[in-house]
């Protein structure tokens, strides 16, 4: 004998009508058929008790409008009658404004009508909006700190050319000498610009790194710091470590901090940039002869060094600082031979 269940499913037995019943009511999501009368046939909110307030046994048979009023000229209701009139399976996204939650909705045709699957997502949607406000103020942030480094070194190196090459037309005819001695300036500033230019496109594009390498990249900072600073800047760093480009970019990072420190807080004349390439693990060393400072005691860059600290524990590596007032500063980062 085939019996019907309340969706319209052909069951053979009761005993198959059972473990239909049960294999339903395990759904994660809510699940609801409706026959061509719009009644409700099964329903399972065990999961979504939120959605309605009455208990389901109460629910069968009524009309779908009845039983959630505030439905009729939603788009749940547009949907639903598309699926049904054009046998056609849809889904969407609709708020549902009693409960204040987001649901996932899937409605699915057959001969004996429709059957609706639902999810609650608020929550998923929730921590996507508070991602995307994150990384909005991320990209601000550093938007902000790019303004910062054009202002300060590109911007700086281009009025430098500008005063120079004016003081040097004036002279030109009266006062050789001087016009000559203008024409190096602007040549200065030209090629302090270029290392600037350099050092920010590996900022701008982090690929960079992946086709010029994590070596060229930090010699280039080193440039920077000569040509702008007129700091001795001692580079060791060997041949381009084989590593992921995830390691590159956190010790490129690790190094551009601790090296942006030195020029605004150690009023240093040398520095040593190193990279040792270990069996199990890479050792970024930048050391300078400037004024140090107490590591447990509040410093300039503490929040840079933070920043370091976690650039190198993302990657299992640690940083360490060498510091006392008066006998200069070394950063150390180890990374794990990442490849």
């Amino acid at each position: 004998m085939q019996l019907q269940d309340k969706g319209g499913i052909s069951l053979s037995s009761a005993e198959e009508w059972q473990q239909a019943t049960a294999i339903f009511e395990s759904f994660t999501d809510g699940f609801i058929t409706l026959d061509h009368e719009w009644c409700i046939t099964y329903l399972n909110l065990q999961k979504h008790s939120n959605v309605s307030g009455k208990a389901t046994e109460h629910l069968l048979g009524r009309r779908m409008w009845d039983v959630f009023p505030e439905a009729p000229g939603t788009i749940f209701e547009q949907q639903c009658r598309e699926a049904a009139e054009k046998r056609v399976n849809v889904s969407f996204e609709v708020y549902y404004p009693p409960h204040t939650a987001r649901y996932e909705v899937r409605i699915y045709p057959s001969s004996e009508g429709i059957s609706i699957y639902f999810t609650d997502i608020t929550v998923r949607k929730s921590n996507a909006y508070l991602v995307k406000q994150a990384q909005a103020q991320a990209i601000l942030q550093e938007r902000q700190r790019l303004a910062r480094e054009l202002h300060d070194s590109v911007y700086q190196e281009l009025y430098g050319i500008c005063l120079s090459a004016n003081a040097g037309r004036e002279a030109l005819e009266t006062e050789p000498a001087q016009s000559i001695a203008a024409l190096e300036r602007v040549i200065l500033h030209a090629n302090v610009g270029l290392a600037e230019i350099r050092a920010l496109l590996f900022e701008l594009r982090p690929e960079l790194l992946e086709t010029e390498g994590l070596v060229a990249a930090l010699n280039k900072r080193a440039e920077v710091l000569r040509a702008r600073y007129n700091l001795a800047v001692d580079v060791n760093l060997g041949e381009e470590p084989d590593i992921s480009i995830e390691s590159k970019h956190a010790l490129f990072r690790i190094a551009q901090e601790a090296l942006h420190n030195i020029t605004k807080h150690a009023h240093a004349s040398n520095v040593t940039l190193r990279l040792l390439q270990e069996k199990q693990e890479l050792l970024l060393e930048v050391r300078d002869n400037g004024k140090g400072f107490d590591p447990a005691g509040p410093f300039p860059g503490h929040f840079g060094l933070q920043s370091m600290h976690e650039r190198a524990a993302s990657l299992d590596g640690t940083i360490s600082i060498e510091s006392a007032p008066g006998n200069g500063t070394t950063v150390s980062s180890r990374l794990p031979r990442i490849f």
